[in-house]
């Protein structure tokens, strides 16, 4: 008995979390359809970004932090800095000023996104046992199990 080959339909959109857009909502129609469903994801979005919001403003703070103890260290009289600096970086002309504010811009991000990972990580590890403290609720004896209609 020879089967018939099923259809593959290819989609190419950004993620929802929230699965009522994007790939989870055309996956779902594909299913619907007897479609075999492939996908190519173009972008992941976040449902809320007051979470977002206050990860940015938090590496901001400490990009700003960071570049301020950076630049503290880069003047003439630190040895290694007059010694080990290329050329390029030199403080003497205008574009060695902007080529060095560049690179502690860069330095200072990085080290920024490093402690803001390490934060997250102690709170991620702080609140995971939380987790296992999560139960369902338990039914009132005299409740009702809620009617649930399926189809239209």
């Amino acid at each position: 008995m020879a089967t018939r080959p099923t259809a593959v339909a290819l989609t190419v959109a950004g993620s929802d979390s929230g699965g009522g857009a994007g790939i989870q909502a055309d996956l779902k129609t594909f299913a619907a359809l007897g479609v075999y469903g492939v996908s190519a994801i173009t972008a992941v979005t976040a449902q809320h970004t007051y979470g977002i919001a206050m990860i940015q403003a938090l590496t901001i703070f400490n990009t700003q932090t960071m570049h301020a103890s950076i630049a503290g260290h880069v003047i003439p009289e630190n040895p290694f800095f007059s010694t080990f600096l290329p050329g390029f970086l030199s403080p003497d002309t205008v574009q060695g000023v902007i080529a060095l504010n560049t690179e502690i811009t860069r330095q200072a991000r990085m080290v920024a996104y490093v402690n803001d990972f390490w934060l997250l990580t102690g709170i991620a590890a702080v609140l995971l046992p939380l987790v296992f403290l999560l139960r369902k609720p338990k039914p009132s004896q005299g409740a009702q199990e809620p009617i649930v209609e399926v189809g239209a």
